[in-house]
């Protein structure tokens, strides 16, 4: 009985509710309408729902590319992030074609972004919580290893993991 108080008093709490809201309200803004805003979106692509866009109209899916659950897709205003063909994309990433500026004497959130295009190629997989920040071109083929940070281009069928991304080996 007392797990039944428990969520009668979780349901009739305020924070449950402005919570709900938020969420829904994010849901639909920052997934729903950023689907219909992508700036391409090609054949049977599957997005999973808890998927975040920012900047859609800057963001250009291939044909047949997967996107899992809680991946960030962040292109700047100036910027795109193109993903190729068959690309499949792991739970928890982020990719953004935008960072802060950070020179010095200045509070970072009052300086103009660094943009530069994300470009990813055709057949390429992306693990789990792994972070592709601008200026970055994957090539055809290539494999991103979960949690990898990559910084640099990373050629054809490569393989590459770590923090920074250094390519191990190259797919057979």
């Amino acid at each position: 009985m007392t797990k039944l108080k428990k969520y009668v008093k979780i349901i009739f709490s305020k924070i449950f509710w402005g919570q709900l809201k938020h969420l829904i309200v994010l849901f639909i803004t920052d997934n729903v309408w950023g689907i219909i805003n992508l700036g391409a979106q090609g054949k049977s692509c599957i997005i999973r729902p808890t998927v975040i866009f920012g900047h859609p109209e800057n963001v250009h899916l291939g044909n047949e590319v997967e996107i899992q659950r809680y991946a960030y897709l962040i292109a700047g205003r100036e910027s795109k992030i193109i993903i190729g063909d068959h690309t499949g994309i792991g739970p928890f990433t982020f990719l953004t074609s935008a960072n802060h500026g950070f020179k010095r004497g200045k509070l970072y959130k009052y300086q103009n972004s660094v943009e530069q295009d994300l470009v990813i190629g055709k057949d390429v997989y992306i693990g789990g919580h792994a972070i592709i920040l601008p200026g970055v071109t994957i090539g055809d083929g290539a494999v991103i290893g979960a949690n990898a940070v990559v910084t640099k281009d990373i050629p054809e069928n490569a393989i590459a993991v770590g923090i920074p991304a250094q390519v191990v080996s190259y797919r057979k």
